[in-house]
């Protein structure tokens, strides 16, 4: 009889005897024992055959248990014989000691975490196969091809959720366990679905915030925004504390920039996801001191406003006045209002007295869609 070691709920082969000598038909009696004796064991039922496998249910706790048989013969003046007893070692199963990451989320077709696991106990090597379920079980599933180690990468490569378990099995009869389940969810990569958009506002004016928004991916995300005197997404200026969603560009600068935002995520893997550009003009609105001209009745007077020290007329500025006074009263003809911007201020004024006159304009100067403080042109006609 030979001995084996199992581990708990594990079976072992077919215990034989044979023997020699004697005379007559033999009978068997096997026997179950403790302790490590032949004489001393309970005598099994239904064990009477010179083959004998034990049942499962002696292997159901750790220990040793022993059998051993008595064959007799009927032959006249024959005894019976004993076997040795046959050990069986029943070790308790092996246990996982590190399970793989219970779960993670990560973009598709990058690098998850590695799934890794530790075991001890149990009897003899240990070897490893890795499983797949579409199901949160760690049965049923369909073993990975190649998945041999205590390690496993899962694929990323089709969006969704696959639950990973590992049987980990060793060369004893019965020793295995399965690890808990590692749910691996693959999401898509994140893509920008608003972008920031592009403005033109006046020097100190208000701008609508840019703003980004973004789907897909995992994890928190992170916000930076950038400046860029070129209309392009990289190499930008980083700007300090411009870390939300959204960003007011400032406006105290007379130019343009282009503004963009980049997205990093905190998991998953998920690559950084860069915004396009945003075009902030800032212009300059007229900045223009009050004008005073003397002509001649019937004569012409013509203001044509210039940058100078004190005096900022941006290119392409245009003028539209009302009449703030005549003095005299109704002394001048020629003086009108004007609604339609124009690139200049100039009336033909006739001075219908034998004193002098005064007609003063209000001027607003608009740059675009800047409009300037009102300026006044004050212009004395002598009669």
């Amino acid at each position: 009889l030979d001995a084996e070691s199992i581990c708990v709920g594990g079976t072992v082969n077919a215990f034989n005897v044979e023997y020699s000598g004697g005379a007559g038909t033999a009978t068997y009696q096997w026997y179950r024992n403790s302790l490590n004796d032949n004489s001393s064991g309970s005598p099994i039922t239904g064990a009477v055959n010179a083959s004998f496998t034990p049942p499962a249910s002696d292997f159901l706790s750790p220990g040793t248990v022993y059998y051993y048989v008595i064959v007799s013969l009927n032959g006249s003046g024959c005894g019976s014989a004993t076997s040795n007893t046959a050990k069986v070692v029943v070790v308790p199963d092996p246990v996982v000691n590190s399970q793989p990451l219970d779960s993670q989320t990560v973009c598709q077709n990058t690098t998850p975490t590695t799934l890794e696991l530790t075991a001890s106990g149990g009897l003899g090597n240990f070897s490893y196969q890795w499983y797949s379920n579409t199901n949160n079980a760690n049965s049923g599933g369909n073993a990975i091809n190649g998945a041999t180690q205590n390690t496993f990468i899962p694929p990323t490569s089709v969006v969704g959720t696959i639950y990973y378990y590992c049987v980990i099995s060793q060369t004893a009869v019965g020793c295995q366990v399965n690890s808990e389940v590692a749910a691996v969810t693959v999401v898509p990569a994140p893509v920008i679905n608003q972008q920031p958009q592009s403005a033109t506002v006046c020097l100190n004016g208000t701008t609508p915030n840019l703003t980004v928004k973004y789907a897909n991916g995992t994890g928190t995300p992170s916000y930076q925004w950038y400046s860029n005197t070129i209309d392009n997404n990289t190499n930008g200026t980083l700007i300090l504390n411009a870390i939300s969603d959204s960003y007011a560009p400032p406006t105290n600068i007379v130019g343009t920039l282009y503004y963009y935002c980049i997205i990093t995520f905190s998991e998953g893997g998920c690559s950084s996801i860069v915004s396009e550009t945003a075009k902030v003009t800032v212009n300059q609105y007229p900045v223009i001191s009050d004008f005073f001209r003397e002509i001649g009745s019937g004569q012409s007077f013509m203001v044509l406003p210039v940058n100078n020290a004190t005096d900022i007329v941006p290119e392409g500025t245009l003028y539209t006045w009302t009449i703030s006074s005549i003095d005299p009263l109704n002394s001048v003809t020629g003086a009108s209002p004007q609604t339609i911007g124009q690139n200049q201020i100039s009336q033909t004024l006739t001075n219908n007295t034998n004193t002098k006159a005064t007609v003063i304009y209000d001027v607003k100067p608009v740059s675009g869609v800047c409009e300037g403080e009102i300026f006044k042109i004050t212009v004395v006609i002598f009669a």
